[in-house]
């Protein structure tokens, strides 16, 4: 990008389309393997059997909360009601598995119910700067590592660029969480840096992994120095049909984390009976390849 200066002569970013993103309200995303839901009081019960009992108390490491005991579901309840609130900084959704889904596409050898198996939320959500986060996330073990799981982070990622307008998605970890920081580098994010002594959680000092994902990487677009010229309208202005607003299209595949993202979720990526994908994600990340990630 060109260095824009003022009339001072100081180096100061350029002009861009600073309407506020739109903040997110209690809505259902749905996906070809999930459907998030605004989390309920009542998903508590549905949650509890899978994240409960010290099979499960390792869920709980890097989070602050938990962990329960196979005796504390009102308390476990209570925890998910909090968090069912709406706040103007936070929005938990609860994921469910489709009706029907084989279990061969979990981690369980029965066939899920198709009702919450784990929750995930939008958070430090900042309309003005366009930027929000994915964070808060549980996913208990019939979720992890599979197909749902990703679809999941998808369809978060997809409602914040393309319905809500935002430019900027975070994540942010304890630098400990392995699994944390794999599944963000995995899901086409980049490390931006580590928040030394960022904060105390469970009276332990946590240092923060912190990467993101920007609009540029969402559709594959080149850095420029503005935004108009690729057609880019916030959707918080119009109506989101308005046949006015020119919706952004990918430009460069090898580029896009959604290009990278759909074509690995597709039906024709997984075997019908084991659920196996057929092509990992990252042999649709060229980005990494060419050492721009």
């Amino acid at each position: 990008m060109s260095v824009h200066r003022n009339s001072h002569g100081q180096p100061i970013g350029p002009l861009i389309d600073s309407t506020p993103a739109k903040p997110p309200s209690p809505t259902t995303l749905t996906g070809r393997f999930v459907t998030l839901n605004p989390l309920q009081a009542s998903d508590a019960t549905s949650l509890f059997p899978y994240i409960s009992g010290p099979t499960n108390d390792a869920l709980f490491t890097y989070l602050p909360i938990g962990p329960y005991p196979s005796t504390s579901l009102s308390s476990f309840t209570s925890q998910i009601t909090s968090y069912s609130t709406r706040t103007p900084s936070t929005l938990f959704f609860s994921i469910s598995p489709h009706p029907g889904l084989p279990s061969s596409f979990l981690n369980t050898p029965t066939p899920p119910p198709s009702t919450p198996l784990s929750y995930i939320s939008y958070l430090n959500i900042s309309p003005g700067s366009q930027a929000l986060e994915i964070g808060n996330i549980l996913f208990t073990a019939p979720l992890q590592r599979t197909a749902l799981g990703t679809e999941a982070i998808y369809l978060l990622l997809r409602h914040a660029f393309e319905d809500l307008g935002y430019k900027r998605v975070e994540w942010k970890c304890h630098s400990l969480n392995e699994k944390s920081v794999n599944a963000a580098l995995r899901l086409g994010f980049s490390y931006e840096g580590t928040f030394r002594r960022h904060m105390v959680v469970k009276a332990r000092r946590r240092d923060t992994w912190w990467a993101s994902i920007t609009v540029e990487d969402w559709w594959g677009w080149e850095e420029r120095d503005d935004d108009d010229d690729r057609g880019v309208r916030n959707p918080s202005v119009r109506d989101r049909d308005s046949k006015k607003i020119k919706v952004p299209a990918i430009e460069n595949e090898s580029l896009s984390r959604k290009w990278a993202l759909k074509q690995w979720l597709k039906k024709e990526n997984f075997e019908d009976q084991t659920g196996r994908q057929k092509k990992r994600l990252e042999e649709y990340q060229d980005w990494k390849n060419l050492h721009l990630n």
